[in-house]
């Protein structure tokens, strides 16, 4: 009777998930369906720091996007913050804004510039949510209501300052939460920094359901 053969049992998933983030190039072009001097030649194609390829950058080139980079907490909220004060009259927030996206980008590569954006364009997702939801509350305006523009005119002005220097910090008017980075805590904001009102996750009532 012939022998019945062994399985190959082959590599373990830890091992197999350790050798598809760091592709050598032959395979790496296998993936891509390519020869290696091509991809060698793609500049689109994101490289490890020992010039191997990781399975997500390669199937983020084939599907023609940048793979997001993890960004830290402090560069989250540097992200939320200038989302926040970005407007063509604020000339020294553009300047920092623009000094932080270089910073990043000089950090990360594409890939952390293509983050800072995403994370910048979910922050004006969350306000137009919210001008929406206004549009919906709006009724003649009176005496009342034009004096209290006029006061957050004025406390604008007060501020113009700290947000010329993203000092200006997120904090829920429910459970007065602070936003740091992805995180909401508690605590009050540090002595340099300005509130503002907005609203954490938790209490983001006006937000499409």
């Amino acid at each position: 009777m012939p022998k019945k053969p062994t399985p190959h049992k082959g590599l373990t998933a830890p091992q197999q998930t350790n050798e598809l983030q760091r592709l050598k190039q032959q395979a790496a072009a296998y993936v891509l369906d390519c020869n290696g001097r091509t991809l060698r030649d793609r500049s689109d194609v994101e490289r490890n720091d020992d010039g191997t390829y990781h399975v997500h950058a390669l199937i983020a080139a084939a599907a023609g996007k940048t793979r997001l980079a993890k960004l830290t907490d402090d560069e989250i909220e540097f992200c939320h913050r200038a989302a926040d004060v970005l407007d063509p009259s604020t000339e020294g927030a553009l300047l920092t804004v623009y000094d932080g996206l270089r910073a990043i980008e000089q950090t990360h590569g594409p890939a952390g510039l293509a983050a800072a954006l995403d994370t910048m364009l979910e922050a004006w997702r969350h306000d137009a949510d919210y001008w929406r939801w206004e549009a919906t509350q709006r009724r003649p305006l009176t005496e009342a209501d034009i004096r209290e523009r006029i006061e957050r005119e004025q406390e604008r002005d007060h501020q113009y300052t700290a947000e010329a220097s993203l000092q200006c910090v997120a904090s829920c008017d429910s459970c007065d939460r602070v936003r740091r980075g992805g995180k909401w805590v508690k605590g009050p904001a540090q002595p340099n920094e300005r509130t503002y009102v907005s609203h954490c996750p938790n209490h983001n009532e006006y937000r499409d359901t």
